[in-house]
C-alpha cells in the first residue's frame, strides 16, 4: 500500500488512531491494498467491523440504502413531518431495476418526462427548480433548470447517462448548511459557501479557477472541479459570462449553483452559534431515517436564530457516509473533533466473526 497520505481519508485516521493507542477495543486494523479505501478492523471480542471509503459501518444497511436514494430520504423525512423542499420523483425508461420501477410507477420516455415535469413545475413550485439524480452524491448531475429548454436538456443529458430515477424540486434560495450527528448529538455544523473568485484585472475565469485550485490542493484538500465543468459553463452563461472573461479587480464572480465540499466550495465553522432547536431538527431527521451517524443538509437563514413559526427552511438531503475531511483542514480543533468522533465510532465493536 502506498504511504498514508494517498490513502483513503478515514482509513488513514483509523489507522493513526489505532497506532496512537485511541482505540483499546481494537486488536489489529488491516487496510486493503492499493488505496486503502477499504479496512478490516479486528476486536478484542473477536467481532469485525468493515470500512469501505467514508462508510464506516455504523448506519444499518437497509437505512444506508434508502439514504443513497434522494426519493426514498423525501418518505423517510414527509412521513415524520420533517419539512423538506416541494418535489417529486419522476422515472425515465432505461437500464433501471425492473424492481424499483414497479415500486415507483411505470417508466417514461425522454419525450413524455420532459412534458410532465414541465406540467408539475408549472402547477406546483414554478421556476427555478432543480434536477437531480435520485442516486448520487457530492452534487453530480445536480442543475438548476430557469426555463422549460432547460428542463429539456436536463432530462435528454440524464437518458443519455443512463440516469433512470430523478426528483424535482423547488430552488430553496437560502445559506446552505450541513450539520452532522452521531446518536443524538451535534457533532459539528458548517456555513458552506458555493465556489466563487475574485478577479484581479489580469486573469480569465479559467485561470483563477486553476489558482484556487491549486490552493485547495495545497491545503490537503481534492477539489474535483474537472467534473462539474459543464455545471459551471451552465451558470456562467445564466450570468452572460464564460471562462474566457477576466473579471475586474475585486470582482467576485460565482462559478456553480451548488456548494458541495468537491466543487472546491468553502465553508464556515458555525457549531459554537447554532441554535438548540437546530440541532434537535437535524438529529431528528437523522433518526426518523433510521440513521446513527449522518451529515443533514439544511437551507435556512440564520443557523443561530432558533426558526419562527412562519419562517421558511427545509432539509433538503441527508448522507448516511458523510466525507469529513474538509472538516478537518479548517484548523487544530476540527481535525481533534473528527479523531474524536471516529475513535468514538471506531472503539465499538463491529459484528461477531463467523
Amino acid at each position: 500500500m502506498p504511504g498514508d497520505a494517498d490513502v483513503h481519508f478515514v482509513t488513514r485516521t483509523l489507522l493513526e488512531l489505532f497506532r496512537a493507542g485511541r482505540l483499546p477495543r481494537v486488536r489489529s486494523v488491516e487496510a486493503e491494498p492499493g488505496h486503502g479505501y477499504m479496512a478490516a478492523i479486528t476486536y478484542r471480542d473477536g467481532s469485525v467491523r468493515v470500512t469501505r471509503g467514508s462508510d464506516t459501518g455504523i448506519n444499518a444497511a437497509s437505512a444506508h440504502a434508502a439514504a443513497l436514494n434522494k426519493i426514498d430520504t423525501r418518505w423517510l423525512l414527509g412521513r415524520a413531518g420533517v419539512r423538506c423542499p416541494e418535489g417529486t420523483g419522476f422515472r425515465l425508461a432505461g437500464r433501471g431495476n425492473p424492481f424499483a420501477a414497479a415500486r415507483r410507477g411505470s417508466a417514461l420516455d425522454a419525450a413524455a418526462a420532459v412534458a410532465r415535469v414541465i406540467a408539475y413545475v408549472r402547477d406546483g413550485p414554478g421556476f427555478p427548480v432543480v434536477l437531480k439524480p435520485a442516486e448520487g452524491q457530492r452534487g453530480i448531475g445536480v442543475w438548476r433548470c430557469d426555463t422549460e429548454e432547460d428542463v429539456e436538456r436536463t432530462v435528454g443529458r440524464y437518458g443519455r447517462d443512463g440516469i433512470t430515477a430523478f426528483l424535482v424540486e423547488e430552488f430553496v434560495d437560502l445559506p446552505d448548511h450541513r450539520l452532522v450527528v452521531l446518536d443524538g448529538t451535534l457533532v459539528y455544523a458548517t456555513l458552506r459557501f458555493p465556489l466563487a473568485v475574485t478577479g484581479d484585472g489580469r486573469r480569465s475565469l479559467r485561470d483563477l479557477l486553476a489558482a484556487r485550485d491549486g490552493e485547495l490542493r495545497a491545503a490537503g484538500m481534492r477539489p474535483r472541479a474537472e467534473v462539474y465543468g459543464e455545471q459551471m459553463e451552465a451558470r456562467l452563461r445564466r450570468e452572460g459570462r464564460a471562462f474566457t472573461d477576466v473579471p475586474a479587480a475585486g470582482e467576485t464572480v460565482r462559478l456553480i449553483d451548488i456548494s458541495n465540499l468537491p466543487t472546491g466550495s468553502d465553508q464556515r465553522d458555525v457549531t459554537a452559534a447554532t441554535a438548540p432547536a437546530w440541532a434537535d431538527l437535524a438529529t431528528a431527521a437523522s433518526r426518523y431515517a433510521g440513521l446513527r451517524f449522518a451529515g443533514v443538509d439544511l437551507a435556512c437563514a440564520d443557523l443561530s436564530a432558533p426558526p419562527g413559526p412562519s419562517e421558511r427552511y427545509a432539509v433538503y438531503e441527508l448522507n448516511s457516509t458523510p466525507v469529513l475531511e474538509g472538516y478537518s483542514t479548517m484548523g487544530p480543533r476540527q481535525a481533534r473533533v473528527v479523531d474524536d468522533l471516529y475513535a468514538r465510532i471506531f472503539n465499538e465493536p463491529g459484528h461477531p466473526s463467523a
